[in-house]
């Protein structure tokens, strides 16, 4: 891969600066360190941010444009690559490209700060997170939190994994956001291992250029590394779950089941597989559209009102299935699927936008949101639909 050895290079520089101008959106309410070169940073970034909408705004967009541009110039060059995929190289240009995201704050999303809290509530509070309140508790954490006022959304399972980072960081901030850092970076690598394993069940051979639209994705690495999403906790026991079944159903369907209910307690989504996963026991024909299919499950969840149609990383979970999508045997609506969703993920990283522009969550940004997302993605589907079924009929 030496020939990519430049544009990963510029992928990685970019998102080190994502990883420096995520410092500008850590909360006023949240100080990591007090040395002072650190400190004197830290104030000047939010006195040049947060006193800046404009400049802020037009600052994201410009990073995510030269991210995407980066991770173009990438597949454009994997695009005719016919080299053997060699899972173990991938995962070093993974680890390589998303080290900087190491040292990112949790610009975009707080939602780890919950994650943590959480778990404070069991080990120290000796309360359950499922029916108490962040707000209920005088703790020194809840001043740069969000959603206070709100029980744990996801299931007990998670709440469970979340105790082990508390436990190994013995209960301080800092150490319990590396150890997070670390694991969610595994998560990444564990997700490209599971999809190659049932990419092996399915008889498909993967390619550097569908691993690398998920796997070195900027939504994907943004949200999982930057901002340290749960959701390839779910997904990770979920897809190995399916490629249990697809090696051996009688031997592994225990093991498979139990999988399956890990995934579905940590995030409920994933019961939507449930029928996908009978239909592998008790009738295991036409498996290769099984990526399709559980892509297209998954997507149901993003279109209700508790996802807000859809928060950007959502859209993991539909994503993941993408390498299996584009390499199989598909008909021409599975290639139209692969290229909305692909688009999705473009348009997705920058839901933010509105918010950073206008500085708080009213219906009119919102709805702005939604155009960002779904405008350019469904109109070129449709056309690439209308193309690619012509050409099948020609």
């Amino acid at each position: 891969m030496k020939r990519l050895a430049i544009p990963l290079g510029f992928y990685t520089l970019i998102l080190a600066i994502y990883a420096v101008w995520s410092f500008g959106l850590t909360a006023p309410n949240l100080v990591l360190s007090g040395w002072p070169p650190y400190w004197n940073f830290q104030t000047w970034m939010w006195e040049t941010f947060f006193n800046n909408r404009v400049l802020l705004a037009q600052s994201f967009v410009g990073i995510m444009a030269l991210a995407w541009l980066s991770i173009g110039l990438i597949l454009k060059k994997l695009w005719t690559d016919n080299n053997k995929f060699d899972l173990k190289e991938f995962v070093v240009v993974v680890i390589l490209v998303a080290s900087p995201l190491l040292l990112a704050t949790q610009a975009l999303s707080y939602d780890i700060y919950n994650y943590l809290f959480n778990a404070k509530m069991v080990m120290v509070y000796q309360a359950d997170p499922h029916q108490r309140t962040a707000i209920e508790f005088d703790d020194d954490w809840t001043r740069f939190m969000h959603n206070v006022h709100t029980p744990a959304p996801y299931g007990y399972g998670w709440t469970a994994l979340s105790l082990l980072p508390f436990i190994a960081g013995a209960g301080k901030l800092l150490p319990i956001l590396g150890i997070y850092k670390v694991l969610n970076l595994l998560s990444l690598i564990g997700s490209a291992w599971v999809i190659k394993f049932l990419a092996d069940k399915l008889k498909i051979k993967l390619s550097w250029f569908a691993m690398a639209v998920v796997f070195l994705n900027p939504l994907v690495l943004i949200e999982v590394v930057g901002n340290l999403h749960n959701d390839l906790y779910m997904l990770f026991p979920a897809v190995l779950s399916l490629g249990l079944i697809l090696k051996d159903r009688h031997r592994f369907w225990l093991l498979s089941i139990a999988l399956l209910l890990i995934s579905i307690s940590i995030k409920l989504a994933t019961v939507v597989l449930v029928p996908i996963w009978l239909w592998l026991v008790f009738w295991p024909k036409l498996v290769e559209y099984l990526p399709l299919i559980s892509s297209i499950a998954l997507f149901a969840p993003l279109l209700t009102a508790r996802s807000k149609m859809f928060l950007p990383w959502y859209l993991i979970w539909v994503l993941i299935w993408w390498p299996l999508i584009w390499r199989s045997k598909q008909k021409w609506f599975g290639k139209v699927w692969a290229i909305f969703v692909v688009l999705l993920s473009v348009t997705a990283s920058l839901r933010y936008l509105p918010y950073l522009y206008y500085g708080e969550h009213s219906v009119y940004s919102e709805n702005l949101q939604l155009w960002i997302v779904w405008l350019l993605p469904v109109m070129a589907s449709v056309l690439s639909g209308f193309f690619l079924y012509n050409r099948k009929q020609a």
